[in-house]
Formats: C-alpha cells, structure tokens, sequence
C-alpha cells in the first residue's frame, strides 16, 4: 500500500500542488489534536513515511483517536465502514486521498 501512497503523491507533486496537500494535511491533524508538522519542501515518499508513521502511532495509542481524525479530514463513512481491519498503511491511504480530493477541489473551484 505503501508504494500505492507514494505513487499518488507523487503524481500530485509532478503537477505541482503537492505543498498544498501538506498544508492541509498539517492544518487537518492540528485540528484533531495531533502533532505532524511535515515540511512543506518533503518530497512525496517521505510525505507518504511521515502519514504512515503518524497513522500507526494512533492506533497504538486508541482507534478511538483514529477514528475522531477520520471524521475531521472528513473521509467518507463508507471507506471507513469498508476497512475490515485498521491497518496503519489503510488508514493512511484513506487519509491521503480525502486530503488530494479536498486540495483538487479547492484548486480546481478557486478560479471561479
């Protein structure tokens, strides 16, 4: 899964809104009460390091934290409901993707 994260961001990088997502990763994790604090010159693999890591410490120390995260970048019920065990690798793919789905909005309807 790791490599799947790591592609994404990459793609994201390579079109240029990469610090963007970090951005709005770090504001997201702020907000739910957790420290990431990922430069905003990372490249995508270590971007995609730092999610996984963050993600695993989480559900070390209480799905229940995990979960009240889930709800702030606003991942979809659904995905959550999918996971048929919380894996931190999962978790991070769902993280990563609700963040490049919110940065895509926001750039794509800003110009408006």
């Amino acid at each position: 899964m790791l490599p799947d994260i790591t592609n994404n961001l990459l793609k994201c990088s390579q079109e240029g809104y990469l610090i963007k997502i970090i951005q709005q990763l770090n504001k997201d994790f702020a907000q739910a009460g957790f420290e990431l604090n990922i430069d905003e010159l990372s490249n995508a693999e270590k971007v995609a390091f730092e999610i996984v890591r963050q993600t695993e410490q989480i559900l070390i120390d209480s799905k229940a934290d995990i979960r009240a995260l889930l709800y702030r970048i606003d991942v979809r019920e659904s995905e959550i409901r999918a996971l048929r065990q919380f894996a931190a690798e999962d978790v991070a793919w769902l993280i990563i993707h609700r963040t490049m789905e919110k940065v895509q909005f926001k750039i794509k309807f800003s110009n408006l």
